[in-house]
């Protein structure tokens, strides 16, 4: 039986042990004593997510399906979504975890590889699944990976139960609801995360529990593997870079990892699907990324008519064809496109 080694045991390196465990000899090497340690994620995720893997008591700990995008001025779009489901990060790493460990994949906590003993892992893969900075794309000479600097409370607030997305804070910020009183408050950015952290949060009047900081990496149009050597999830920058949402591309990239290296076809050709959909998302936060006030608030504006929101209720997954069935029913947006010569600006 041919092995694998698997450096990170977040949800995408559990995941693809469990994966792999029917058909390989899998280790997983995890830099942390506790599994789940330290969390840096928001922790919601589309109803894409069932598709993959069944929500769970042990991990799932509210849901949504109210919505609200807010513009520079104030005002909001507020849509009704399928349910988004807020997870505790902790627990779905252990849940997985628990899945891998119980199909046979042994695993080292606490195990910090260095470069000498990466290189020297006598296995017939080595994936890296160890986050933005990963030492498998380093030690084997993968492009490094650009990262927004991510900062989150939770904190004390009542509240009713909606998604907030504010995309013209930084390059995003968000309030995901826990339950009706503890939400988290979060901003990403590529400078000054703090400085815009400190000034979002002085919006909520509520007593911060704790906080958190990570970094998530922003996709770039890159091969994922080197021989018998292989990226996935944070550690090959899976990320729609319009949200930051890394689990469900992550979760759906180790499948096709796991499909690749049982059927023994090119990664990088089965994956495709995803290089397509984060490339889109990439081009769209460019897009963004040179939007002014003004296009914001009238953006916001126009997207408030029923027969948008009825689209973004529908799917919010695919970007491209959500941006085409959206300009395909309100041509005026088309105005916006002003800003497309930009999008190859990184």
């Amino acid at each position: 039986m041919k092995t694998v080694s698997i450096l990170g045991a977040g949800p995408i390196g559990n995941y693809l042990a469990f994966l792999l465990s029917k058909n390989f000899k899998v280790e997983v090497y995890e830099e942390h004593k506790e599994i789940g340690e330290p969390v840096q994620c928001a922790g919601i995720v589309t109803n894409e997510f069932c598709k993959i893997i069944k929500p769970n008591k042990e991990f799932l700990i509210n849901k949504t399906d109210k919505a609200r995008v807010f513009a520079p001025n104030g005002s909001f779009l507020e849509i009704k979504v399928k349910p988004n489901y807020i997870i505790d990060r902790a627990k779905f790493d252990y849940y997985l975890y628990k899945k891998a460990k119980k199909c046979g994949v042994k695993y080292h906590l606490g195990k910090k590889l260095t470069e000498k003993e990466i290189k020297s892992l006598k296995s017939d893969y080595i994936i890296g699944a160890d986050g933005p900075l990963s030492k498998t794309a380093s030690v084997f000479g993968f492009k490094k990976n650009k990262v927004y600097q991510a900062i989150q409370a939770r904190i004390k607030l009542k509240n009713d139960n909606a998604f907030e997305f504010y995309p013209h804070i930084k390059d995003f910020a968000w309030v995901v609801p826990e339950n009706k009183d503890i939400v988290r408050v979060g901003v990403a950015a590529r400078k000054n995360a703090k400085e815009s952290f400190k000034m979002f949060i002085k919006k909520f009047n509520g007593k911060m529990i704790d906080m958190q900081s990570g970094l998530i990496p922003i996709y770039e149009a890159k091969s994922f593997k080197k021989k018998n050597i292989f990226l996935v999830g944070d550690a090959a920058a899976q990320v729609k870079a319009t949200t930051g949402g890394g689990i469900i591309p992550g979760l759906k990239a180790a499948k096709k990892l796991a499909y690749s290296l049982e059927k023994k076809i090119n990664y990088d050709v089965v994956s495709l699907g995803i290089k397509k959909d984060l490339y889109v998302h990439l081009l769209i936060r460019r897009m963004l990324n040179h939007f002014s006030d003004e296009d914001w608030n009238d953006i916001i504006r126009v997207c408030c008519k029923e027969k948008i929101k009825k689209i973004l209720y529908e799917d919010r997954e695919d970007a491209g064809r959500i941006i085409s069935k959206i300009l395909f029913v309100e041509p005026t947006l088309l105005k916006f496109l002003k800003h497309s010569n930009k999008i190859f600006i990184k």
